[in-house]
């Protein structure tokens, strides 16, 4: 039997199937034990009996993102309010104030800016 650690110490609940009491949870469930590792738990598997994982196909690879461009490298004014807004928040940007799509940009602009 594998024991298992959640990242988060406290947690208590259901992941994968398999229930946590305070951040700690033991299964025997290979396939729960393969997606458990993925998301960053931590697994013991030194028990009585290893834990073997049966094999799951290997996740396609897709290409790395090509980093966004900087603002002043985008064509702002041709964006809609709707994707301005989703770029502010994507970057962090604080638009509180800004009620135009001028403003928006100006927001925008100078957080890259600074």
């Amino acid at each position: 039997m594998a024991r298992v650690t959640a990242p988060n110490p406290e947690f208590s609940g259901s992941r994968f199937g398999v229930r946590f009491f305070n951040g700690r949870a033991s299964t025997d469930d290979a396939i729960a034990i393969g997606r458990l590792l993925r998301a960053g738990y931590l697994v013991d598997d030194r028990g009585d009996r290893p834990v073997q994982t049966q094999d799951e196909p290997e996740p396609e690879l897709t290409p790395e993102p090509e980093p966004e461009p900087e603002a002043d490298q985008l064509d702002l004014e041709s964006l809609t309010v709707r994707e301005l807004v989703t770029l502010a928040g994507d970057r962090n940007i604080d638009l509180q104030g800004a009620r135009r799509k001028s403003e928006l940009i100006a927001a925008v602009r100078a957080a890259e800016g600074a």
